[in-house]
């Protein structure tokens, strides 16, 4: 299928697709708004009308499924890699031996779970509630997802079913699945008064379109469901969803729109109440050079303590700056990206996404297999070799709230020693009020040739770790597919993992596919908030199987109380005179502790900072109050309060508080760099500058006039930061203005400076300032126009299904048949002595091509100059968007392009295309669109 447009409009995109370590976060506001409110269907059936799925049979079809790689990819160039070993395996940090207890070096259950379905991967998820657990798996035989509830008590199974069959009799799409599943038990939702707490959310997509279940109770037995279906997401597959539970929205990551991807946000809060779901909201994410994979994960949100108050969603990816930032990296450190996603349902506009925010951890190695999309953990008795899932954080990444702190725990696949052996990089992230860093990380190997991959990390309510995890090794003795976890109690060493490595299940046989899991899930009792749960695949044959196990340490659940606030920054302003500031704690629970709390000021407060507790001791669940005035005699800066609790039984806890005091209005930022009224400036350009005194926040904006009034880029700036690269194509040949408002608590300095800068000419731009000859144009909004179309197989008409602007689009497609068709644009007089001359249009191909970057179906863009009696090809004279690849030749179904460059494959969106038509100046010419299949 081939859609092509001819206009002179520009459109702007989100974001660029290179990144670079140093640079900030950029805040894009106003989301896409996909489709419109979708209603539920309520659904009430009898668990034995559910449809079973078939066992497989040998014989039966096998179906390996590819995974989604955009057209042409290539790896880029590299830095060299900075170590031969993971600096972690010099450290005994791994197989230490040391006991998690009785029940975690044993697992409590270990049952098998769905067997071989016919389908490659599995994608084996699972998620444990208050009386259950759920398995899904792919299904085979063109089926979507298969379920298996089991009973949480024994492992034994309470039913067992095919999702879509959810869906019979509903009118959606949702009865034809396609798989991809995920679960979430989304423990925090009450079910009234003396209903058990907590909502299960089933998903799969099928086609275009996101498909969930929701649970009326947190029964999921019952045959009562909610099923939203969200259709036509995306321009693409919404490939690999992952989706995460916030306590605003449920956040969904895909990989789509390549070299970009997608992120969505979906109405959590209606939908558990089975209320209409107000439209999904969506950005586009830059991708990352060097992966042909791209996904941003959501960020799970698991216990009792919500995130603070409007805290934004949380997407991560990982970034492995020798791959990506080719050329500025550093040998000691790589970069843990965070996202932020802070929605408004009822106004897109007020929707935003923040990023990336970036958070370094110690060195891993992304650069397995070379970066091509191929096998290379290496199994014994095989020739086959296991795609090592190199390119996202594996699900899940896991949120938990302390009140003192706020932690994310997730893990990714990283290279111990640069031959494709795979270890399991894990790490968390906290947050103490100050903003997301490091707290630890570490990676799960001996240090031998036993790959540890497909990995799933999560932490229990005392802050205990674990990773579970695939393991495989062309080793002697031989190490098949099988499974394994490691732990860590919250007072280990920090980085370690030393309490052994437990064996769920050893492989006895080969994997038969390159495509292993691609993704396994470790969750967390919600009743108990100590038992793990985890679910993955092993092989007893060469097609896989799968097991459920649970295992829990011994010392979690210890009863005590932590300290949280919602608002842990305070700013005050001194210049008008003395400022009082207020902080509000609360004195957490934990496993029913209510003795008193005795709360401190530890070290004591500066001279001029006054401070004193409302309610002091508190006995928990409790709040009370820190307030206190800060006089004019104390100098600017940023003050640290720390918060020490203390009670008998119970170990401590604190809390960090910043204060940060302003004296006077910000200084005027001094911009540096480029030059005013530079010109041959790259449309993401990097702006330089030099803050003023005591700044707080720094808005930058960019615009098409030196008044403002037509702002096309605004980044937020709080980190101090004096650089910026502009995240997103400005226009060229285009003169900007920009400018940074300086602002703290005391106000806003009133007289920023501004300079202006001129973007670098694109193929086919007219010198800056110099008008535009349109000698022809046609939006395709005022019917034929003189165009004409004809050809074997003709398909070619105006269509209102896709269009880069307005409505409507020329479009034809490719049939199965052989096809030769053409689109011919009106008798077009092209001027003398008018340089640059060129043809400008906006196409969307969708076409089938070969392996090896050869071309089935194809698409080319002739000239005549004969009024159509003669048709030359335009190779050379495209400027952009080049031809993809030659059409392949075959004897017994030739395509009419056979041998021809032409364009094919599936680009991730319109292409602006500019020709080159120098060499027809003065002359009267035809264009060609020609389709072949």
């Amino acid at each position: 299928m081939q859609r092509y447009q001819m206009t002179v409009l520009a459109s702007a995109i989100l974001a660029s697709t290179t990144l670079a370590a140093a640079e900030q976060p950029t805040t894009v506001r106003g989301a896409e708004v996909i489709g419109g409110a979708v209603e539920p269907v309520f659904i009430h059936i009898d668990a034995n009308d559910l449809r079973q799925v078939k066992d497989w049979q040998p014989g039966d079809p096998i179906k390996d499924i590819p995974l989604a790689y955009p057209k042409g990819f290539e790896a880029p160039a590299r830095d060299p890699r900075p170590n031969d070993l993971d600096p972690h395996l010099q450290n005994p940090a791994f197989g230490g031996g040391q006991s998690g207890g009785m029940d975690f070096d044993t697992p409590i259950v270990s049952v098998d779970g769905i067997d071989f379905t016919g389908s490659n991967p599995s994608d084996t998820v699972g998620d444990v509630g208050n009386e259950y657990y759920i398995q899904l798996v792919n299904g085979g035989g063109g089926a979507g997802s298969s379920v298996v509830i089991l009973n949480k008590d024994d492992g034994s199974t309470a039913m067992s079913f095919a999702l879509e069959s959810l869906a019979a009799g509903s009118g959606t799409g949702c009865t034809s699945g396609s798989g991809d599943p995920v679960i979430n038990f989304d423990e925090t939702v009450s079910n009234g008064p003396t209903a058990d707490p907590g909502r299960w959310v089933l998903t799969e997509f099928t086609g275009n379109s996101l498909c969930f279940y929701i649970s009326q109770t947190a029964d999921p037995t019952t045959g009562d469901w909610y099923l939203y279906e969200f259709g036509s997401v995306s321009g693409g597959l919404p490939d690999y969803p992952k989706y995460a539970v916030w306590n605003d929205a449920y956040y969904v990551g895909t990989n789509e729109n390549q070299p970009m991807t997608r992120v969505y946000a979906i109405d959590r809060n209606n939908m558990i109440n089975g209320d209409t779901a107000r439209a999904l909201q969506s950005f586009l994410a830059p991708g990352l050079p060097g992966f042909g994979f791209q996904h941003l994960m959501p960020v799970d949100w698991d216990g009792d303590m919500e995130p603070p108050a409007n805290a934004p969603g949380l997407f991560m990816r990982h970034r492995d700056d020798e791959i990506h930032d080719a050329g500025s990296s550093s040998p000691t450190q790589d970069i843990i990206e965070l996202w932020e996603f802070t929605i408004d349902f009822d106004d897109s506009n007020n929707t935003s996404f923040t990023g990336p925010i970036n958070v370094p951890i110690s060195e891993f190695d992304s650069e397995f297999c070379n970066l091509v999309f191929s096998g290379c953990l290496a199994q014994p008795n095989s020739g086959t070799t296991l795609f090592a899932l190199l390119q996202p954080i594996m699900w899940r990444a896991q949120y938990r709230n302390f009140g003192s702190h706020q932690s994310i725990v997730a893990s990714l696949t990283t290279d111990i020693n640069g031959n494709d052996i795979a270890g399991v990089r894990w790490f968390e992230l906290r947050n103490t009020g100050a903003g997301w860093t490091s707290f630890q990380d570490g990676t799960v190997s001996d240090g031998s040739d036993v790959s540890r991959w497909m990995s799933s990390a999560a932490m229990d309510e005392s802050g205990n770790i674990v990773a579970a995890y695939n393991v495989v090794g062309d080793t002697t003795p031989a190490v098949f597919p099988g499974m394994r976890y490691s732990g860590r109690l919250a007072g280990d060493p920090l980085g370690t993992m030393p309490r052994g490595e437990v064996t769920i299940m050893d492989g006895s046989a080969p994997n038969n596919s390159i495509r292993y899991g691609d993704y396994s899930a470790l969750t967390v009792d919600p009743l108990d908030g100590c038992t793990f749960w985890y679910t993955a695949q092993y092989n007893e044959t060469t097609s896989w199987n799968t097991r459920v196990a649970s295992f829990r340490f011994d010392d979690c659940g210890e009863p005590g109380f932590n300290i949280g606030g919602n608002v842990r920054e305070a700013s005050v302003c001194t210049l008008p005179g003395a400022a009082n500031y207020q902080y509000d704690l609360d004195i957490i629970q934990v496993s029913g502790f209510t003795d008193p709390v005795t709360l401190s000021i530890n070290p004591a407060l500066p001279t001029g900072i006054t401070g004193s507790f409302s309610n002091n001791p508190v006995n928990p669940p409790g709040m009370t109050s820190l307030s206190g005035q800060v006089a004019t005699s104390v100098a600017a800066g940023n003050y640290l309060i720390n918060i020490d609790g203390t009670a008998m039984g119970a170990n401590d806890r604190n809390i960090g508080l910043s204060l940060d005091v302003f004296t006077q209005l910000p200084g005027e930022a001094a911009l540096v760099a480029p030059a005013n009224a530079a010109d041959l400036q790259p449309v993401n350009p990097v702006l330089e500058w030099t803050n003023g005194a005591q700044l707080q926040a720094l808005v930058l904006e960019v615009a098409t006039d030196a008044g403002f009034s037509s702002i096309v880029y605004t980044a937020n700036i709080n980190d101090g930061s004096e650089t910026h690269t502009v995240a997103m194509d400005l226009n060229s040949s285009t003169t900007y203005y920009w400018r940074l408002r300086s602002s703290n608590q005391c106000g806003e300095a009133s007289t920023p400076e501004v300079r202006s800068f001129t973007t670098v000419p694109a193929p086919g731009d007219c010198p800056v300032g110099a008008p535009v000859n349109l000698s022809f144009m046609d939006d395709i909004e005022g019917g034929i126009n003189g165009w004409t179309h004809s050809g074997t197989g003709d398909t070619w008409e105006q269509s209102t299904a896709r269009a880069f602007s307005g409505t409507t689009s020329w479009h034809a497609e490719n049939p199965a048949a052989i096809s030769d068709q053409s689109l011919v644009t009106p008798v077009l007089s092209l001027p003398s002595g008018e340089l640059p001359l060129s043809l400008t249009y906006w196409n969307h191909q969708t076409m089938e091509s070969a392996t090896g970057g050869a071309c089935w179906d194809a698409g080319i863009l002739e000239i005549s100059t004969d009024g159509g009696s003669s048709w030359t090809q335009l190779n050379n004279e495209l400027l952009t968007d080049p031809y993809d690849g030659t059409v392949n030749t075959f004897a017994t179904a030739p395509n009419p392009l056979a041998g021809l460059e032409a364009w094919c494959g599936d680009p991730e969106d319109w292409t602006r295309s500019v020709v080159d038509l120098a060499a027809y100046q003065g002359r009267d010419v035809q264009f060609r669109f020609r389709l072949g299949s």
